[in-house]
């Protein structure tokens, strides 16, 4: 008894019960080899919950384990004869569909994957819902043995992801490169930022009235030796997978403080706001991290503020305010960015000591089509008697409905793109 227990330990996942990663390499082969032998196709549906390390970053990982329990236990009841799934590990998914005709079969299966993942889970009073991205390779035309079937399920899937998530993807022989690509990218990235060669720039915050620019907010770029400039929203995702984001953001707070101190010597009083991602703001010795920068500078702390995404405040955990309260403490502001895209409880939201609320840019496009939608924000902003920024402010018209509606600052490229700090230098010369 002992022995079968040490064996379905090794062959089982722990927290949901499901075969595990193990299970998996020791007994697919044999179900492939039944198919050959039956004169069956096989679909591997390899499955990855979306933003799900959001839910353990804001609601913490009992919640997230409550979650995963509950999506296994779905896949397990919806498993037809002969189907079977397993949990690799986190939140992925493996699903084995054998059929005569694998390529229907799964198209069909994944549309009831992508509906039943995505019904709401109750957990905690709290209504959770998470979308899937599918990646699926089909036996024995995508290859024969399980390991190679599996890494081309995991190309697919990535690329529902890259392709917006909440979809599915066929694997396809020209992802073998794009998977090369991504992993010399990493490689690259690294070397890049241990070099220094990402570099900092500087997109000027503006006052609607005046037209005079009274901060900044640091975006990381990376000018690429052979293939130009790189946009960060292909390498920020490659930092975050490869666990390099919070190396970058210390980089890019210190850049960041180096230069709000050059700028104060200079005579030019700007606050500098710096993102802060939920990993980093997540990261145990974020506070004495922060507090080392601004020793090691001298920056005034008054002047540099740190930019949250709403998911941050999602659980209004004793964690997320104690971290909140800390980098107040030091003096520093605190901005939510993105305002009005995210899931904040506005009952909530004013207990932060929140400094700052940046109106995304999508409202901002909005004003042609739906004012009234971007008109709400800029109320609830006002409730809330927090500082206003419009993000994304690319035409004159747009600039005068802000100012009547009496928002303070905004950035975007009616004024400037985010420019190195010799060219931001001589915006703050030139002729308003």
């Amino acid at each position: 008894q002992a022995q079968a227990h040490a064996q379905y330990l090794a062959d089982h996942d722990l927290l949901t019960g499901l075969p595990n990663r193990n299970h998996v390499i020791k007994a697919y082969p044999q179900a492939l080899e039944d198919c050959r032998q039956q004169g069956l196709q096989a679909a591997l549906i390899f499955l990855d919950l979306d933003h799900f390390k959001r839910v353990n970053d804001s609601l913490g990982h009992g919640v997230g384990d409550e979650l995963l329990m509950h999506l296994a236990r779905r896949l397990q009841q919806a498993l037809g004869p002969q189907e079977r799934v397993a949990r690799l590990g986190g939140d992925e998914f493996l699903l084995l569909v054998p059929h005569a005709e694998a390529a229907t079969e799964a198209r069909v299966r994944v549309q009831e994957l992508l509906t039943l993942i995505a019904e709401p889970v109750q957990i905690s009073q709290t209504e959770l819902r998470v979308t899937p991205s599918i990646g699926v390779s089909l036996f024995p035309q995508d290859g024969s043995d399980i390991d190679v079937l599996m890494r081309h399920a995991d190309q697919a899937m990535y690329c529902a992801k890259a392709a917006g998530r909440n979809s599915m993807a066929w694997f396809r022989p020209e992802m073998n490169a794009a998977a090369q690509s991504r992993l010399d990218l990493e490689v690259e990235l690294r070397r890049a930022l241990a070099q220094g060669d990402l570099k900092v720039y500087f997109q000027p915050r503006v006052d609607v009235v005046t037209g005079q620019v009274v901060g900044a907010e640091a975006l990381t770029r990376w000018i690429h030796p052979q293939r130009g400039l790189i946009p960060p929203d292909v390498f920020i995702p490659v930092c975050e997978d490869c666990g390099l984001i919070c190396e970058l953001g210390a980089m890019v707070l210190e850049a960041s403080t180096r230069q709000q101190v050059a700028w104060a010597g200079q005579g030019r009083a700007l606050k500098i706001s710096v993102n802060l991602s939920p990993r980093q703001f997540f990261y145990h010795a974020l506070l004495q991290e922060v507090r080392g920068i601004l020793q090691r500078t001298g920056c005034d702390p008054r002047m540099i503020e740190l930019e949250i995404t709403e998911s941050v405040l999602l659980g209004h955990d004793e964690r997320t305010v104690a971290t909140l309260e800390g980098l107040h403490a030091l003096g520093l502001g605190i901005a939510i960015d993105d305002f009005g895209t995210g899931y904040s409880n506005l009952a909530y939201l004013h207990r932060y000591p929140v400094d700052t609320l940046k109106i995304d840019r999508s409202f901002i496009r909005l004003l042609d089509e739906l004012p009234a939608l971007t008109e709400m924000i800029v109320t609830m902003c006002k409730v809330l008697k927090v500082n206003m920024v419009a993000e994304g402010v690319e035409t004159v018209e747009q600039l005068a409905w802000l100012r009547e509606r009496g928002v303070h600052e905004y950035q975007g490229f009616l004024f400037s793109p985010a420019v190195p700090p010799e060219a931001f230098e001589r915006l703050l010369v030139q002729p308003q």
